[in-house]
């Protein structure tokens, strides 16, 4: 009995450390498997990740947001050579010197009109146009950097002479710009430093200064500062951006001339500028619809800062049709010709002169 009992105890012994022993095996080959699942879920994932890392490089060689025109809008635009003249209605539509096609931004252009009176024997020049020859643009990391020469004239002359009531300034000088991006073109900070000595369109005027301007740009997020072309949103009714453009502008009058600044004086006009700007049917319709109605508005406000903070206001609302096909409908050329008609309402800052006026014009820009 005994004997019999031992025995049974040996092969219970036995069969426990075979059991034991199978699964141990099964358990080493579990962890085996399992480990073999979790290099491969690793592998899979790093894969995984290196095509995504690879389609992103892809897709911003192609769609990245780029210097105000680049060729992701629209890939034939790089086949022209940069621009380096430019013809716009005021010195705010021409801080876009460091950027290599500029172009693209929906600028206003400048206008110039002549009128005869057979009758009285007058003549009547009235002009508004800012133009900026630039040089090569300096890139230094995510820093660009512009420069150029510029006049700038604004005002009526009239033949014989009205010294009384003509208001005009021509002004010249010296236009350097920087923009920062931080890698992304389309959140920037653009700067411009003008020196500037202004006279009038019979060269009376003396007066020497300086403006200083800066504009962000938050164009995917907010629509600040540029506005992407339909061929990238999709058709709209109604496409728009908005500038906001701080600036300091001081000079010291020698001799008004023709403008209604006071002698011997010094300005110091700090403020800025709120523009809102639309295009009607933005890739929708016809040819002679598409992409050709637009509206724009503007206010500015100063305070002359060396005269206890005396301030004055302008105000522009802008109806527009574009006539040629330039851009913002075809970007390979860059001349754009329209026909709008204006309101103004405060003070010109060029000129100081007071204003309520509407008028229709043509415009022409470069």
């Amino acid at each position: 009995m005994v004997m019999r009992l031992a025995l049974l105890l040996v092969a219970t012994a036995f069969t426990c450390e075979a059991h034991a022993s199978s699964l141990a095996d099964k358990s080493d080959r579990y962890l085996l498997e399992m480990k073999a699942k979790i290099d491969q879920i690793i592998t899979s994932r790093k894969a995984a990740r290196h095509r995504h890392v690879n389609s992103a490089a892809a897709n911003e060689s192609v769609t990245a947001p780029a210097p105000i025109g680049s060729s992701p809008i629209m890939p034939s635009v790089e086949r022209r050579p940069p621009q380096n003249l430019f013809i716009r209605s005021d010195p705010l539509d021409g801080l876009a010197l460091p950027f290599d096609y500029p172009y693209l931004m929906d600028g206003k252009g400048a206008s110039i009109s002549f009128s005869g009176n057979q009758i009285t024997n007058t003549q009547t020049l009235n002009a508004n146009a800012f133009l900026a020859l630039r040089g090569n643009p300096i890139k230094n990391g995510d820093l660009l950097l512009g420069y150029g020469a510029f006049t700038y004239v604004n005002g009526t002359l009239n033949n014989p002479p009205r010294l009384a009531t003509e208001r005009n300034a021509l002004q010249a000088g010296v236009d350097l710009q920087a923009a920062y991006s931080g890698g992304d073109y389309s959140s920037l900070l653009v700067g411009g430093l003008r020196p500037y000595f202004q006279t009038d369109f019979r060269g009376y005027a003396q007066i020497g200064g300086f403006s200083l301007t800066f504009e962000p740009y938050r164009m995917n997020e907010l629509n600040l500062g540029g506005r992407a072309a339909a061929l990238v949103t999709g058709p709209q009714y109604v496409s728009w951006y908005w500038r906001i453009l701080p600036e300091l502008n001081y000079f010291h009058v020698g001799d008004q001339g023709q403008t209604s600044f006071r002698p011997n004086r010094d300005y110091a006009f700090l403020g800025g500028t709120v523009q809102l700007r639309t295009l009607l049917f933005d890739g929708i319709g016809p040819g002679w619809l598409s992409s050709r109605f637009y509206f724009n508005g503007s206010v500015t406000q100063f305070w002359n800062i060396a005269a206890r903070g005396k301030e004055f206001h302008d105000s522009q609302i802008e109806f527009g049709y574009l006539i040629s096909k330039g851009q913002p409908i075809d970007p390979n050329i860059p001349l754009v010709a329209s026909i709008s008609a204006v309101y103004n309402n405060g003070t010109n800052r060029l000129t100081f002169v007071k204003r309520d006026e509407y008028k229709v014009q043509l415009n022409l820009q470069y």
